[in-house]
C-alpha cells in the first residue's frame, strides 16, 4: 500500500514538472497568461471576466440582452465564474481575477488525470513503474487539451473520464464504493455545469455502462443475481442523476421556452481514420501524413491514439485473427471491459451511427440529444477506454516476448525501447504543439485595466 502511494505521488510529481516545463506561465503566473484562440476563446473569456466583475447570481447579463442568459448555458465556466463572483461579493479581491482560476483548474488538475489512470493501471495488475509510463502517456496526449488551448477552456478536466473508469473498477458491495459513486456523481454535475458536454459525456459513459453491466454481470461466476442488479443499478444511477440534475437546473432558469430545436441540426465534418490516427498536432501528422498529403481531421474530433496503442492494436488484430478469435478477450477486469464496450458504443455515436441516410432526420426530432450539435466529442470515451486497453495488452506481449527460450530478454528489452521512443515523441510533439498556440498577457487584470483607464 505504501508502495503505491509513494509511486502515485510521483506519478503527479512528474506531471507536474512536466507541465511546467511547456506550460510554465499558466502554472506559476495563472493569472497573468491566456490562451484567447478564436472567437470562442474572446468570447468565454470576456464573458467570465464580465461577471467576475460585473455580475449578480445565476444570470450573465452580457448575452442576450435585455433578458440575459443562464451562466451554465454561456460556455464560460458558469461554476467557476460564480465561485469567483461570490468571493468578489463576500470582500475578496478576486474581481480581476478570474483568468487565474481558470487557468488554475485546468492545468493544476492535469496530473489528477495522470494519477486516475495509473490506480487504473493497479487495478489491471500491472508493475507500478509500468503503470506509472502508461499513465503519464495516455494523460499527456488527452485530447481534451486541446480543447484548453483551442478556447473551450470548460471542456479541460481530463481526470473526469479516468475518475468515472476507475470507479466502474472498483465495483463491489462495500459501503466505500457507494459513497465514492456519490462523490463521482456530484464530481460530474459540479463540472458539468462548466460545460454540459463534459455532464453528457462523463454522466452519460456512466449510464450507459451501468445499461451494459446490467446484462453482463449476471453472467459472471462470482456474483449472484442479486449483487450483479444491485451494482449495475449503482452504476445506472451514478451516470443518471447527474444529467437528471443538470436538466432540472437548466430547465427551472432558462430564458427561452425551448432550447432543444437546433434547425442546423447535428455537425456532420466527422472522419473517424484522419481523428483517431492522423488529427491535427499530431506527430504522425505532422512528420507523415503531410509528406505524403493526407488531410488532418478537424479540432472538435481529434483524439489521436499515439504510435504505441496502434501498433499494439495492429498486434491484437493479427494474433487474434491467427486463433480466429478463439481464445481472444478483452482484459481480466470485468468492469473494464464493461467500460470498454460502452467506449466503443460512444465511437459509434460520435460517427452518427445509426444516424444515416433516412434516419438522418429523425436524430434531429431526439429529446434534448439534438442540443448537443458536436456530438465528435463523444469519441474521447474512446481514446481512453481503447489507450488503457493497448498499454495493458502492450504489457503481455512483452512478457510474452521476455519468456522466449531464445534472445527473450533482449527482444523484450528492445521493444520496450522502442516503445518509449515512440511514447517520448508523440507526447513531447503534442504538448509542443499546444504550447506553440497564440497566447498573451492577461488583458483582465487590474492592472491593465488601470494602463487602460490611464491612456
Amino acid at each position: 500500500m505504501k508502495s503505491n502511494i509513494a509511486w502515485a505521488f510521483l506519478a503527479i510529481l512528474i506531471c507536474f514538472s512536466i507541465e511546467v516545463f511547456f506550460f510554465r506561465g499558466f502554472l506559476l503566473e495563472p493569472n497573468q497568461y491566456m490562451f484567447p484562440y478564436g472567437g470562442d476563446g474572446y468570447f468565454i473569456t470576456y464573458n467570465m471576466n464580465y461577471h467576475a466583475q460585473h455580475g449578480d447570481g445565476l444570470q450573465l447579463s452580457s448575452m442576450n440582452y435585455p433578458h440575459g442568459e443562464v451562466i451554465f448555458m454561456t460556455d464560460a465556466n458558469g461554476v467557476l465564474s460564480l465561485l469567483v463572483q461570490k468571493l468578489r461579493d463576500w470582500g475578496f479581491p478576486t474581481e480581476h481575477a478570474a483568468i487565474g482560476f481558470m487557468n488554475v483548474a485546468n492545468y493544476y488538475l492535469i496530473p489528477l488525470c495522470v494519477l486516475f489512470l495509473f490506480l487504473i493501471f493497479k487495478q489491471l495488475k500491472l508493475p507500478s513503474w509500468y503503470a506509472l509510463l502508461g499513465a503519464l502517456f495516455v494523460g499527456l496526449l488527452s485530447p481534451q487539451l486541446i480543447r484548453i488551448v483551442g478556447g473551450h477552456y470548460a471542456l479541460g478536466y481530463p481526470f473526469l473520464l479516468p475518475m468515472v473508469i476507475y470507479w466502474l473498477m472498483r465495483a463491489d458491495l462495500k459501503i466505500s464504493w457507494y459513497i465514492g459513486g456519490g462523490f463521482v456523481a456530484f464530481t460530474l454535475l459540479l463540472f458539468g455545469l462548466n460545460n454540459f458536454y463534459l455532464l453528457l459525456i462523463g454522466a452519460g459513459f456512466c449510464f450507459l455502462a451501468g445499461f451494459i453491466a446490467f446484462f453482463w454481470l449476471p453472467k459472471m461466476k462470482e456474483l449472484d443475481l442479486k449483487s450483479a442488479r444491485r451494482i449495475a443499478i449503482t452504476m445506472l444511477l451514478v451516470g443518471f442523476l447527474p444529467l437528471l440534475a443538470g436538466f432540472i437546473i437548466n430547465e427551472s432558469l432558462s430564458t427561452h421556452d425551448d432550447r432543444v430545436r437546433v434547425p442546423f441540426g447535428f455537425m456532420r465534418h466527422f472522419e473517424l481514420l484522419p481523428s483517431l490516427v492522423w488529427p491535427e498536432k499530431s506527430f504522425l501528422q505532422d512528420r507523415v501524413a503531410t509528406q505524403i498529403g493526407l488531410r488532418p481531421a478537424g479540432g472538435e474530433s481529434t483524439s489521436y491514439l499515439g504510435l504505441v496503442p496502434l501498433i499494439v492494436f495492429l498486434v491484437v488484430v493479427f494474433r487474434a485473427a491467427k486463433s480466429r478469435f478463439s481464445s481472444w478477450k478483452i482484459t481480466d477486469q470485468p468492469y473494464f471491459n464493461v467500460a470498454f464496450v460502452a467506449g466503443i458504443i460512444f465511437l459509434l455515436l460520435a460517427a452518427h451511427f445509426p444516424f444515416y441516410g433516412p434516419l438522418r432526420e429523425l436524430g434531429n426530432q431526439l429529446p434534448v440529444f439534438p442540443q448537443f450539435r458536436a456530438e465528435q466529442r463523444l469519441i474521447w470515451a474512446f481514446y481512453y477506454v481503447f489507450t488503457i486497453l493497448m498499454v495493458y495488452k502492450g504489457f503481455h506481449y512483452l512478457k510474452q516476448l521476455y519468456r522466449r527460450e531464445s534472445h527473450g530478454s533482449t527482444l523484450a528489452a528492445a521493444a520496450l525501447g522502442l516503445g518509449l521512443v515512440c511514447s517520448f515523441l508523440d507526447v513531447t510533439h503534442y504538448l509542443d504543439r499546444l504550447n506553440d498556440e497564440i497566447f498573451f498577457p492577461n488583458h483582465f487584470t487590474e492592472a491593465r485595466n488601470q494602463e487602460m483607464l490611464d491612456f
